[in-house]
């Protein structure tokens, strides 16, 4: 790649009639260097979604602790008041029934 690189310079300094001492007015580039940039970029991206979307799942993790220890400190006290009087295991597990038919 590099002796393509240099004669296809040569060839356009020639063509462009530029003197040995003055710079070129065009430039050279190697495809591997843009890819290689090209993946750098990509890898630089994966790397920002990843961290992005690790700190979305610790903010959404921590949000469904907060709901469920709301929802158990709430029961909790329900819980506590019905083995207060006198409540079986049952009757706690299924807070829908509040009364037994006969009892």
């Amino acid at each position: 790649m590099t002796e393509a690189e240099a004669s296809t310079t040569r060839l356009l300094r020639q063509r462009h009639r530029i003197a040995e001492q003055k710079p070129d007015d065009f430039q050279v580039r190697n495809l591997i260097e843009i890819v290689q940039a090209r993946d750098r970029a990509n890898r630089q991206l994966t790397l920002l979604v990843s961290a992005l979307s690790g700190i979305s799942l610790l903010v959404g993790g921590i949000g469904v602790m907060n709901i469920m220890l709301i929802s158990v400190a709430e029961r909790s006290i329900e819980v506590g008041i019905r083995l207060a009087v006198g409540a079986r295991p049952v009757d706690i597990r299924n807070p829908g029934i509040v009364l037994r038919q006969g009892q």
